[in-house]
């Protein structure tokens, strides 16, 4: 076990010895929190230290990117059974089912077409 003073390397967390502080209230705290929240990450230190190692924009842009490709799998999914029934013509689907699949298809384009925006 390394000891102080005996010339030993150290983890690099215990040579971050620098502090950086920024005064806020409690209004601005919770409007960093919530773009916090919103850029996808577990809490406002999370998306502070992606910030300062300069990893904030990068992986949110590829998570975008990686939802709108479930989404589009999910939505060819969904496109395929509502065509595959139309043309069976299952008389135990009821007009209320192939509506429920029509508004899920439309919600996922919509959340797609939200995803797309937010890539510009």
């Amino acid at each position: 076990m390394a000891r102080a003073g005996d010339g030993k390397e150290r983890s690099d967390k215990r040579q971050a010895d620098q502090r950086l502080t920024k005064r806020l209230t409690l209004a601005e705290r919770a409007a960093f929190e919530d773009r916090a929240l919103m850029a996808g990450f577990s809490s406002g230190q999370a998306y502070l230290s992606a910030f300062i190692l300069g990893q904030t924009g990068q992986e949110i842009r590829l998570q975008k990117i990686k939802a709108l490709g479930h989404l589009g799998k999910v939505g060819g999914n969904l496109n395929q059974i509502a065509k595959r029934l139309n043309r069976a013509a299952t008389p135990e689907l009821m007009p209320a089912d192939l509506r429920v699949i029509a508004e899920v298809l439309d919600a996922v384009q919509v959340l797609g077409a939200e995803i797309r925006e937010g890539l510009k």
